[in-house]
């Protein structure tokens, strides 16, 4: 079996600015300084634990006693370019009272002075030490107290804190917002020989009063002061240049407020058209707005789609046969165009209908006729006396009830035709219809009936007639002739098309 050792380190993170970097600590299984440094730490009571994504082994619990040391080699003087980055997550477990805790500490062994020190401070308000607290060269913390952040830390939740010293101008970020600035006057001294840094303690070895309770991950160190921009980067665990988000597209109706909210970057969002993040307004228009982070340095930005959409109105047409039923509920009995109601429209918005309403109504009629022997009314024939009601369409559309009072009175087929003598042409008829004799007769009394047995014309003719029918309705009629000679009778059934 070939067994082959690799000795190298582990990937920085992209977000994890390069330059400047004297160490970095992800406490991937050990406490090496991976960026190539050589600032290793040993682990003195720390033992591995789960990090804010919930990885096992990567990243550091202290329980109060325990802590991580190392030699600190040249690169961790800061006293040449008199400027430090110093960011750390932590997640603590408790604060002591009235004494600070040391986080990450650079100093000669058993001095009570430090380099450099980044830990945690009370205030005279709240003696709890869950602040942010920067000391530096040869003064301690009564000369040092004025550097204690503005904000308190949470206890059992991670949070992201980075410090930048740059000549004596000093600033405390957490969760890429500033919690701390100020201006002093102590330098960063000479790094002293065999310096030595600590984790989780400041180094003095008095328990009682300088070991922190929680767990540390990603430490990193730099010889530069980094900028707002890659500071929110860290803090945000990806490219401050890819973080800025305005949000989804949005759509308001007219007349009702927004609230736009960014996410990521650097906050101090700057949106367009004057609009403030996180603060209501009533947009006159759609368009894109734009939102921009980081100003100069580090400038980014992103647009959503705001769509002011309008409310909307319309009118629905009906006819209804005697009422209608409304989508208001409410029955109608005559034509109106006053009644509306108030719905949603696909936007979401107000949609105004108003109704336009035509009633038609039932109609009502009486038919009373005699008829010989049959009568043919819309496709039915009724050969019998009675009276029958009939349900058909008008011209609305609507039923039109006819009651019709029927009499029949019988002929023989020998009493209703003799002959035949006359003829009647064209049938069907669409303007004139002519009646001529075949045998020369001298002339006829002439009767024409509709279907329903009404009597539509009458006249006397010689032996043939003409008439004008143009204007007759379509339908069947029944021709009565009554010869003058022989007093003969025939019925001819025509038709007008």
């Amino acid at each position: 079996m070939l067994a082959i050792a690799i000795n190298g380190y582990a990937q920085i993170p992209e977000y994890i600015p390069a330059d400047g970097l004297v160490a970095w600590y992800p406490f991937n299984g050990n406490a090496n300084d991976e960026s190539g440094n050589g600032n290793d730490g040993e682990s003195l009571g720390a033992v591995l634990t789960s990090d804010r994504n919930g990885t096992p082994q990567s990243a550091y619990a202290f329980d109060g006693a325990s802590l991580i040391s190392g030699f600190c080699e040249p690169n961790m003087d800061m006293s040449i370019g008199q400027a430090l980055s110093i960011t750390y997550w932590i997640k603590p477990q408790s604060f002591p009272v009235d004494y600070g805790v040391g986080l990450f500490n650079v100093g000669a062994q058993g001095s009570i002075y430090y380099d450099y020190a980044f830990e945690l401070g009370y205030t005279t308000d709240d003696p709890e030490a869950g602040y942010p607290y920067f000391l530096a060269g040869t003064s301690l913390f009564e000369e040092n107290g004025g550097n204690i952040a503005w904000q308190k830390l949470s206890l059992f939740e991670w949070s992201p804190v980075t410090l930048t010293v740059c000549n004596g101008d000093i600033r405390m970020y957490m969760n890429c917002e500033l919690i701390f600035e100020n201006t002093s006057g102590d330098l960063f001294p000479v790094l002293a020989d065999e310096a030595e840094f600590w984790i989780g303690s400041n180094g003095s070895n008095q328990a009682a009063n300088d070991f922190f309770t929680g767990d540390l991950d990603d430490i990193g160190v730099w010889n530069r002061c980094l900028s707002p921009c890659e500071i929110c980067g860290i803090h945000n665990s990806m490219l401050a240049s890819t973080m800025v988000d305005a949000g989804p597209d949005v759509t308001v109706c007219q007349g009702d407020s927004v609230t736009l909210n960014a996410t990521g970057a650097l906050g101090a969002y700057t949106w367009s058209n004057g609009i403030v993040d996180g603060m209501a307004f009533i947009p006159d228009s759609s368009g894109y707005v734009y939102v921009e982070s980081g100003g100069d340095e580090c400038s980014v930005t992103d647009s959503l789609f705001l769509d002011v959409a309008m409310p909307s109105e319309g009118v629905d047409v009906q006819f209804g046969c005697d009422s209608l039923t409304w989508i208001d509920g409410v029955t109608y009995t005559e034509s109106t165009n006053g009644p509306y109601v108030m719905l949603e429209n696909e936007a979401g918005c107000d949609s105004l209908v108003t109704l336009d309403l035509t009633v038609n109504y039932t109609t009502y009629s009486t038919l009373d006729t005699t008829v010989i022997n049959v009568l043919e009314y819309y496709g039915e024939e009724y050969t019998e006396d009675g009276e029958y009601t009939v349900y058909l369409e008008n011209q609305a559309g609507c039923d039109s009830i006819v009651t019709v009072k029927l009499t029949v009175e019988y002929v023989g087929i020998e009493e209703l035709e003799v002959g035949p003598s006359w003829t009647v042409f064209p049938n069907p008829a669409r303007d004139q219809l002519h009646i001529q004799s075949l045998t020369g007769d001298a002339g006829a009394n002439i009767h024409i009936t509709n279907m329903w047995g009404q009597l539509i014309w009458e006249d006397q003719i010689t032996d043939h007639g003409s008439l004008d029918v143009m204007k007759w309705p379509t339908g069947a009629y029944v021709i009565q002739i009554i010869g003058v000679k022989e007093g003969l009778q025939e019925h001819v059934r025509f038709f007008i098309e």
